[in-house]
């Protein structure tokens, strides 16, 4: 016998598919934080799968999207967070930033050494820098 080390969240008839392909699964159910914890560890693998695909590979990016949005919804259920106030806050950000729309991509920023506050703020995002 051959025992694989899965150790994450899956999907609610895993474990019903791998008793009907033969598999023996040692499972727990999990709550609050831990399962917060790993549905954002869930995320995490959707995302790095999404940005896999192929490019022009629609049922695929529809089929992770899918994943994407199922994670999310569930992110919200477990931390109560209604979808009226999720909208609400997309809503706030839209208005003060805006939204991806006119599909900027910003390359790079500069800015005087004497502003202390917006450089400690980019260099917290983990941005390479140089002295210009």
């Amino acid at each position: 016998m051959i025992k694989f080390y899965m150790r994450k969240l899956v999907r609610d008839k895993i474990i019903e598919i791998i008793k009907d392909n033969g598999g023996k699964p040692v499972y727990r159910t999990i709550e609050g934080k831990e399962y917060i914890n790993e549905l954002l560890t869930k995320l995490e693998e959707e995302m790095r799968e999404l940005m896999e695909v192929k490019d022009g590979d629609i049922e695929n990016i529809k089929n992770e999207i899918a994943d994407v949005q199922e994670i999310i919804n569930n992110l919200l259920i477990a931390l109560k967070i209604s979808k009226i106030d999720l909208t609400t806050k997309q809503r706030e950000k839209i208005k003060s930033t805006g939204g991806f729309k006119k599909k900027i991509f910003v390359e790079t920023v500069s800015f005087e050494e004497s502003n202390t506050k917006l450089i400690e703020y980019y260099r917290k995002k983990g941005w390479k820098e140089e002295r210009v």
